[in-house]
């Protein structure tokens, strides 16, 4: 009786992988200048390719670095404030540094100017048009201006324009505008003289 066996189907397709193979290296033997070529294009055009990708990736890190330093520069960088205060019957002027380090060169310019009363007579606060050399973070300068009945007749519109201009310590320059408006503060010292009036009566 005849005996199947199923070793012929896999030995020729034992062979048909071998012809294919043998054909593949002939063919790779044959046309080597060509293969080199091609795995040399396909190696370039990786390689730009990893190039173009890493460019890319350090100029994001680049200006993600530019923008933490900018960022920190303007956190650290000094604040310099000017202002008029109506305190009860009083008028002050102040300069303040409400930064986070020294300014330097501090320099006000307001309109109308702004005088101060000194032994009955009027001249020109000494916070205003005068160079400051060094205000450090934190600090305050306060200047007396008037009493407040006084001060309200010689600036009856109660407001101030101008600018104030500084440096920190690296030479950075900064200008912040000023504009002040005592209206809302001269209603509320005439309540507190009002208030302290009535007490006085009392």
């Amino acid at each position: 009786c005849p005996v199947e066996t199923h070793e012929a189907p896999q030995l020729n397709l034992s062979v048909r992988c071998t012809i294919r193979e043998e054909s593949m290296i002939q063919w790779l033997n044959n046309n080597q200048g060509f293969a080199l070529a091609l795995l040399t294009l396909v190696y370039v055009a990786a390689t730009v390719i990893i190039a173009i990708i890493m460019g890319r990736s350090n100029i994001l890190a680049r200006r993600n670095l530019e923008l933490a330093v900018q960022l920190e520069k303007w956190r650290s960088r000094p604040y310099v404030i000017f202002d008029v205060v109506m305190n009860n019957l009083l008028v002050h002027a102040m300069v303040k540094n409400i930064g986070l380090t020294a300014a330097t060169n501090v320099i006000v310019s307001v309109t109308p100017s702004l005088l101060i009363t000194v032994d009955k007579e009027k001249k020109k606060s000494v916070l205003v048009d005068n160079i400051i050399k060094f205000i450090p973070p934190g600090r305050e300068f306060k200047d007396f201006v008037d009493v407040t009945h006084s001060f309200l007749k010689h600036y009856p519109n109660a407001s101030f324009s101008g600018t104030i201009g500084y440096q920190d310590t690296q030479g950075a320059q900064y200008s912040e505008p000023i504009n002040i408006d005592m209206n809302f503060q001269k209603d509320l010292s005439e309540i507190e003289e009002k208030d302290i009036g009535r007490e006085i009566a009392k």
